[in-house]
């Protein structure tokens, strides 16, 4: 009898957090906010401006020599391109909302979407 209750009780709190987990993502989903330029940083400095709405791309030097380049297609910023040995951020794919980030650590590249006034 014990056993039945607790496997009961095990149910009922699975629900529970499979619930608040959901929710929680529907909140993230439903609030998020487009951006209007992606900012890229190298070094801790602002390097360039680049707005979303005009497709372009930028080849980003750090320390003197080619690093990244940042393509802008349809709204999105991506890393088309990098000199670092683990590509994880050409691997991020492309970001188009609010504060997201795709970060190049090899390179000390960070680019971060904003939302201009």
């Amino acid at each position: 009898m014990v056993k039945k209750e607790v496997v009961k009780r095990d149910i009922i709190l699975i629900a529970c957090v499979l619930i608040a987990a959901l929710a929680a993502l529907l909140i993230i989903n439903l609030t998020k906010q487009s951006g209007t330029v992606a900012v890229i940083y190298t070094n801790n400095e602002e390097y360039a401006r680049m707005p979303l709405d005009v497709d372009a791309e930028i080849v980003i030097y750090s320390d003197g020599k080619e690093a990244n380049t940042l393509v802008v297609q349809n709204g999105k910023a991506y890393i088309s391109s990098a000199s670092c040995p683990d590509k994880i951020c050409v691997n991020t794919g492309s970001i188009s909302n609010e504060n997201e980030m795709i970060v190049c650590l090899p390179n000390k590249v960070i680019v971060v979407i904003e939302k201009e006034n």
